[in-house]
């Protein structure tokens, strides 16, 4: 089956070899409607997953497969009146759950390759439209359509461009980030959401290179629920995509990503899970090159998101301690000569970017004591003559 599945049989470019696997796959399909014992008395342990009949459900099977071979087939037309009416039949297919999820897949993979944009984009509609929970669910639950598949056609500017206005004020942008929105929202159990998120963000980082999907997709995290997701190591790929992915060189849209990259993190990081290092990294790369001000929604966002998750005590005294340890260490590390200015540099940028959420009141006034308190530790080494 995995054969018949490769980009060598139903899954290929050259049409005579789709032909000859799809001839295949309905020869043993119809062995298996007239012989269904064959296959339906076998173990799990003794058959493959992705190809399985009930001799009692025969019928149901036979339709079911019908239906998929219309799909293949209409996947390859070229008019999108001809796709249209016949896409209802994929939600149909999916609620049926009669054949494996890799048969859905190819099926999405097969019509995202057709070389008609009109009915790629048709397609695309179609499962933004989705709201059938269950349905959602199980398309984020499928690693290879969602990041082997959908991305993958997404990662187009042309796909949101709008005439004389850009990429930003698409409507197809907006259908695609509800769509983001309500298959979060869909996961039944969350663990697997937690995965998800998890992927997504390093498949942003790492591996989409058109701005526009990227900054739909963070409106839609910044929109997300509260779960306990994002690690060290989910900060640390969305420091990278804030700080040096290659295609966000406008300031106002790298100032657009750090205002959603705000959010998101304040909704969807693991706080337990973290560091007073990763926080700080992260503070200080989401404010890097922002105009923030303190009686801004994401000046107050920061601060809520120390004060009341980060903290253990719904104060900041936690975070003000940890940031005065840093910098102990970080002015110990000013007399060694084995550190590179670069380096000493950038843990100075963390620290006060940090800082100026800590030594701050919630109304934005700055905290004198506070300030005092931070920079003892660069009083009492400015005394000492040793250095």
């Amino acid at each position: 089956m995995l054969i018949l599945q490769s980009v060598s049989g139903l899954q290929s470019n050259d049409s005579l070899a789709r032909k000859y696997s799809s001839y295949i796959l309905k020869r043993i399909i119809d062995f298996t409607e007239k012989n269904p014992s064959t296959i339906a008395d076998k173990s799990d342990a003794d058959w493959t997953p992705y190809f399985k009949w009930s001799a009692d459900l025969s019928q149901q099977y036979t339709e079911h497969w019908d239906d998929w071979f219309l799909l293949y087939d209409i996947m390859h037309e070229n008019v999108i009146h001809l796709v249209d009416p016949v896409l209802p039949r994929f939600e149909t297919l999916l609620n049926a759950n009669a054949l494996d999820a890799s048969w859905w897949v190819l099926l999405m993979y097969r019509g995202f390759q057709n070389d008609t944009s009109s009915v790629k984009k048709g397609l695309l509609e179609f499962i933004f439209s989705r709201q059938d929970k269950s349905i959602l669910n199980k398309m984020g639950m499928e690693q290879g359509f969602m990041f082997g598949a959908l991305f993958k056609i997404l990662d187009s500017t042309s796909l949101y461009s709008v005439p004389t206005q850009g990429a930003l004020v698409s409507p197809f942008g907006e259908h695609f980030r509800e769509f983001m929105v309500r298959l979060v929202g869909a996961f039944e159990n969350e663990q697997d959401k937690v995965n998800f998120l998890r992927q997504l963000i390093h498949h942003l980082s790492h591996v989409v290179s058109s701005h526009a999907p990227i900054l739909y997709t963070m409106e839609a995290l910044a929109e997300a629920d509260y779960v306990n997701a994002w690690g060290p190591e989910e900060l640390k790929s969305l420091r990278v995509l804030v700080d040096r992915h290659r295609n966000f060189n406008i300031p106002a849209t790298k100032q657009f990503l750090r205002k959603l990259g705000i959010a998101a993190v304040v909704k969807l990081s693991n706080t337990e899970a973290l560091s007073f290092s990763d926080i700080a990294k992260t503070i200080a790369s989401l404010v890097n090159e922002y105009p923030i001000k303190t009686n801004s929604k994401e000046f107050k966002l920061i601060r809520y998101w120390l004060e009341s998750r980060i903290s253990k005590d719904k104060s900041l005294d936690s975070v003000l301690s940890g940031l005065k340890d840093r910098i102990k260490t970080y002015v110990c590390d000013l007399k060694s000569e084995d550190i590179p200015e670069a380096v000493l540099r950038n843990q100075a940028n963390v620290l006060a970017r940090t800082s100026i959420f800590v030594v701050s009141t919630q109304t934005g006034e700055l905290n004198s004591d506070h300030v005092l308190d931070l920079l003892s530790a660069f009083a009492e080494n400015l005394k000492d003559t040793s250095w």
